[in-house]
């Protein structure tokens, strides 16, 4: 027999030990009683078991403790894909967010519009055309900044993002197809675009394709 004060006002719970259980423990068991059931689920943050097993009228259930095994390290199988979807949503983020950062130089600097694309069109509408796109760009990039500090939470920006990309070849094939681009020079943009897009949308249907 072992004592445990559960706080009550005027009783001590008074509880069964089976085995020898101590702190490192990695199941508690508890009768369908509210003191004593109370009592286990306060300690159960405090201490570093795997679960808590409950009885109930019925049998018994268990309830996954949200923290890591503490003797094996081991992370609970629901933890590990929230940490590979995290992983897999940075990756994208900061991904889109240095290509947009790499695609507003050219549009902001006609000698490198030249370089990049071949433009020599420095007219006020070209200018006035790219400025109206290298804020878009620059917005669009802050954007997946704000989404990468808290990817999980902010995991739909993924899904514009996939939207916007597509558009963004979409124009370049006009582009290139009407002859103002050359097609070789836009190779590597659309490799790049193409791995942005399975980036994104893996990292956005990650959790309906792990069932």
């Amino acid at each position: 027999m072992m004592e445990t004060n559960c706080g009550c006002r005027s009783t001590r719970c008074v509880t069964t030990s089976v085995g020898d259980p101590d702190r490192t423990s990695p199941v508690l068991v508890t009768a369908n009683y509210k003191t004593t059931f109370d009592l286990v689920r306060r300690m159960r943050e405090e201490l570093p078991c795997r679960g808590d097993l409950c009885a109930e009228r019925r049998g018994l259930r268990r309830i996954d403790h949200p923290r890591r095994d503490a003797r094996h390290g081991h992370p609970e199988p629901e933890e590990r894909m929230n940490t590979r979807e995290e992983a897999l949503l940075r990756t994208a983020l900061i991904a889109g967010a240095i290509t947009d950062t790499t695609a507003l130089l050219p549009m902001l600097f006609p000698s490198l519009a030249d370089f990049f694309w071949g433009f020599r069109d420095v007219s006020a509408s070209y200018r006035f055309a790219m400025g109206y796109g290298a804020s878009l760009m620059l917005g669009w990039t802050v954007l997946l900044l704000w989404a990468y500090r808290r990817p999980i939470e902010r995991r739909f920006v993924a899904a514009p993002t996939v939207l916007v990309t597509g558009g963004l070849i979409r124009t370049e094939m006009v582009a290139v197809h009407s002859g103002a681009m050359e097609a070789w020079r836009m190779v590597p943009t659309w490799c790049l675009q193409a791995l942005l897009l399975v980036l994104f949308a893996r990292a956005y249907h990650y959790s309906a394709l792990r069932r």
